[in-house]
């Protein structure tokens, strides 16, 4: 009975604690990111958007994302609340999904509750919270940690995955690749478990034959699956790493300097890693996994590792790009904090202990997250604010327009060179037939003689739209 209080009471915590911190994401309006990745999926078929998550594709973009978009809009249409509160869904999920998975692994009920504490927040990974164009990464996390639990809680029955259970955690890693490439590294993460907590019992060929033939099966599978999609998105006109920003850049110094970005983000420092530090601090958590002799050290490490292996040699990139590795690090610094506060906590009832650890990095993190979501909150809001505000005044002055209208804004507050204003118009109305022109994407203003093949024209003056042509 107080074991299932406990495990209540921590539960509700979590979820108080992470609407607490990052619950005001709820009322963030649609970023300019959002409005792009929204439109592109609503004029995409439903079926091309269904068959580009079963066939990978070089010249599909993270198709999983773009049918939840295409989704929730045929659900809830253009309301943000709505996407936002399933975005909300998934990351209360990937919460618990952390939780089982440490505790899978550790054994441990406080390990596994502190981790998913770790993991629920960080003021750095802003965009989790305000900007539903960050899905990509909360739908990776998901599939990615919902892979592994399926594989791991087989294991740690004792089974050996047959066809059915390979078939479940296939689908799943197809999921995770489909939301983000970061989730190729599934293969290593799974290999790093049963090299680590189901080693060949010795180094005779027999031995390692039927490891590979029993052990080796779920990350054989997984490597399978991640070949066929590296091959499909890196050949081509349309390979992904043709795409500016996702060229790579294979040298040591491009990994160190976004190794030393990503520190930044996940300890709340400002330039405080050098080169250094960064490899100082990586060579020091596996030294210390080693002399701990700790499978779960060790297999924290090395997920943490590989799962950022493919952002460090591309531009950094905001905090939360890297929220699949976070896992990684939370595992590691949960399991350390209770190796070392056994000791100091012995005189504790062992139900109370794990509260009293939980509540402690609670506490210490209280003031850091408070503390920086001041600053990220605003940088992360801004955007989307003045998209509101864009769409506030142009309801106005006329909150819809008839099918295969022209309209034509002479000026309007959004800068050159983005389609925000077109995504905007068409979305609300959610009619693609509307024709939207810009003064400011024109190479130059029509004269007014040639207004008349508009049906609207508006100018745009002290925060208002102002109509000077109607039918």
């Amino acid at each position: 009975m107080i074991d299932r209080i406990l495990y209540l009471g921590g539960a509700l915590f979590l979820a108080v604690w992470f609407l607490w911190l990052a619950g005001d994401g709820l009322n963030a309006w649609f970023s300019g990111d959002d409005l792009m990745n929204l439109y592109g999926a609503w004029s995409t078929p439903v079926w091309r958007l269904a068959a580009d998550c079963v066939v990978f594709s070089g010249a599909t973009f993270r198709p999983l994302g773009a049918l939840w978009y295409r989704t929730v809009f045929a659900l809830a249409g253009f309301d943000p609340l709505a996407f936002h509160a399933v975005a909300f869904a998934f990351l209360f999920a990937n919460i618990a999904l952390t939780y089982v998975l440490v505790r899978l692994l550790t054994g441990r009920r406080e390990t596994a509750a502190v981790a998913a504490l770790l993991v629920s927040y960080n003021a750095r990974f802003v965009n989790l919270y305000y900007d539903t164009g960050a899905i990509y990464d909360v739908l990776c996390y998901f599939f990615y940690y919902a892979a592994l639990v399926w594989y791991v809680r087989l294991r740690r029955r004792g089974m050996i995955p047959g066809a059915r259970h390979l078939a479940v955690f296939a689908l799943l890693a197809v999921c995770a690749l489909d939301a983000k490439e970061m989730a190729v590294t599934l293969t290593l993460a799974v290999l790093s478990f049963e090299l680590l907590f189901y080693p060949p019992g010795s180094r005779r060929v027999r031995e390692l034959g039927k490891w590979l033939r029993e052990g080796g099966r779920g990350a054989a599978v997984a490597g399978v699956i991640a070949a066929c999609f590296a091959l499909a998105k890196a050949v081509g006109p349309a390979a992904i790493v043709n795409a500016p920003g996702y060229r790579p850049t294979i040298t040591a110094g491009r990994a160190i300097s976004s190794a030393r970005a990503y520190l930044d983000h996940i300890f709340y420092q400002y330039g405080w890693f050098t080169s250094g530090r960064a490899l100082a601090l990586w060579l020091g958590m596996l030294a210390l996994a080693a002399v701990a002799r700790s499978r779960v050290l060790a297999f924290a490490w090395l997920l943490l590792t590989v799962t950022i292996l493919p952002m460090l040699f591309l531009d950094p990139r905001a905090g939360s790009a890297i929220y699949v590795c976070l896992f990684g690090w939370a595992l590691y610094a949960a399991a350390l904090a209770s190796d070392l506060t056994d000791p100091l906590l012995r005189w504790l009832p062992a139900r109370l202990k794990g509260a009293a650890l939980f509540l402690a990095v609670a506490a210490l993190l209280l003031p850091h997250h408070r503390f920086e979501g001041g600053f990220t909150r605003r940088s992360a809001t801004q955007s989307a604010d003045e998209l509101r505000a864009v769409s506030a005044a142009l309801d106005r002055v006329r909150p819809s327009f008839p099918p295969g209208a022209r309209i034509l804004f002479l000026n309007d507050p959004i800068r050159p060179g983005v389609h925000d204003l077109m995504f905007l118009v068409r979305l609300s109305c959610q009619d693609q037939t509307l024709a939207v022109d810009r003064v400011k994407m024109m190479p130059a203003p029509p004269e007014p003689a040639g207004w008349a093949r508009y049906d609207f024209v508006y100018d745009y003056a002290g925060g208002r739209f102002l109509e000077v042509k109607h039918p």
